[in-house]
């Protein structure tokens, strides 16, 4: 380890958290005599990610005229490994648009201010090959979006999971809910709970309440066979049917327990006004 790249490092402010984390990784495994040689597997493990985002963040780090790579110069015992210069090295060199970004980079007067992530959970959704919820009519970019949040910034890696798009999407199965219901439910959600929920799952309790709530608004109509007619319940059967739904604790559309039959099924004693306030008719 050294601490003239250590500390080099740490001062690189202006890199996003991930590429700075991997800037400093690599700057702990240099060696003031011998350079700097960790490979790829080493480097994910000491920033706690995947390869293929390592190798993402060295190749920013490149580009930006921060490192230096040659490969095959590890000496006899390390044949295939990679060196990495810094540029407070005597070997180090940068060509092209390297050398025009690593200028502009060391005319910038140095932050003083320490640019740490809001929250260490929080992961991008193209990163390690996750796939961006874009799409214009994608129904997980709606809700997303309406919840307040950026897609293609920074989520909570509950969004940024592939199960998300289905889970979101199964909201319209379990609650009959339309694409357009779920976006204007995410968009109340935001006054109830102000701070955006981490992932969709958060929100089943509400998007189930929502759907409860609304008399028939937003809500897909079921088809139905018209080969034969069915013949419509009388009334005793459609009361006796919905204080057995009551009274059961089971769901009851609103449509289906206007206060007419409220009142109705009270005046028979066949539910009581607790029954009717413990299932949301009250």
């Amino acid at each position: 380890m050294s601490f003239e790249a250590t500390s080099w490092a740490l001062k690189q402010c202006h890199l996003k958290p991930a590429t700075k984390t991997v800037l400093f990784c690599l700057a702990e495994r240099h060696n003031p005599k011998f350079g700097c040689f960790p490979s790829h597997a080493r480097l994910a493990a000491d920033a706690c990610m995947s390869e293929r985002s390592v190798r993402t963040h060295l190749a920013r780090l490149e580009a930006l005229g921060l490192i230096r790579r040659i490969k095959g110069t590890g000496g006899k015992h390390k044949r295939e490994a990679t060196r990495y210069l810094f540029p407070f090295e005597d070997r180090f060199e940068v060509s092209g648009s390297g050398q025009r970004k690593a200028e502009s980079t060391a005319r910038k007067p140095e932050s003083r201010r320490q640019n740490l992530p809001t929250n260490p959970v929080m992961e991008s959704l193209k990163e390690d090959g996750v796939r961006d919820p874009g799409g214009g009519s994608d129904l997980l970019e709606k809700v997303v979006r309406a919840l307040g949040l950026d897609p293609s910034g920074r989520l909570s890696h509950w969004w940024a999971k592939e199960s998300a798009r289905a889970h979101v999407a199964s909201w319209m199965e379990r609650h009959g809910l339309s694409e357009a219901a779920i976006v204007q439910a995410a968009r109340e959600s935001r006054k109830v709970h102000p701070s955006p929920p981490d992932g969709p799952k958060a929100l089943d309790r509400f998007m189930e309440r929502w759907a409860r709530n609304q008399d028939g608004a937003g809500r897909r109509t079921p088809r139905r066979s018209t080969d034969t007619a069915v013949p419509a319940a009388s009334l005793e059967e459609q009361l006796s049917q919905l204080a057995g739904w009551i009274t059961n604790g089971r769901y009851v559309p609103p449509s289906a327990a206007p206060p007419a039959k409220l009142r109705e099924l009270l005046d028979r004693g066949m539910v009581t006004e607790q029954d009717l306030r413990r299932s949301d008719l009250m």
